[in-house]
């Protein structure tokens, strides 16, 4: 309801909604959404679009309703190593044969570097620095990473150091 409240606020503000605007409602998350992609691949052209926001949140710390933007998404993979022919004894090759798990944890562990910025070469091509006004709206909610983790069990966070929601 967070979206339909907003649009509503929107047209008491302006008079109406802004043009072309369209607004799907998908209720099959939870079961993997199976109808969405053919929905939208025969929708396309209909369908198109200058931003897509997506509403997955619930409300703010003081109970203020929350629209959460710039969502991280998902990306899948399958990864093959190839190494030895046969199940190599560590105790002989140890040290000297290649060991798929210490390669792929290796390049894991390389994908950021100590102040949190992924590494990737390409992975910042075409995003924006994050605009003055927004920075001074999400330090104005006096997000705590802190007690945001600590309902979890958690402590530190392990964002972009430079990031505004990573102190």
């Amino acid at each position: 309801m967070t979206f339909i409240e907003a649009f509503r606020a929107w047209k008491e503000v302006h008079g109406s909604l802004p043009e072309g605007l369209i607004l799907l409602l998908e209720g099959e998350e939870e079961s993997g959404s199976p109808s969405l992609r053919p929905f939208l691949i025969e929708n396309a052209s209909e369908l198109k679009a200058d931003i897509a926001a997506i509403c997955d949140t619930s409300r703010y710390t003081d109970g203020r309703p929350a629209i959460t933007t710039q969502l991280r998404g998902l990306y899948g993979e399958e990864i093959t190593l190839r190494a030895a022919d046969r199940d190599l004894h560590s105790g002989y090759f140890g040290g000297i044969a290649a060991n798929p798990l210490q390669i792929l944890c290796n390049a894991f562990a390389g994908m950021k570097d100590s102040d949190g910025r992924i590494t990737l070469p390409g992975f910042y091509d075409g995003v924006t620095e994050l605009p003055e006004a927004l920075r001074k709206d999400w330090e104005a909610l006096d997000f705590s990473s802190a007690d945001f983790l600590g309902a979890v069990g958690l402590k530190e966070p392990i964002g972009e150091r430079a990031a505004p929601v990573s102190r």
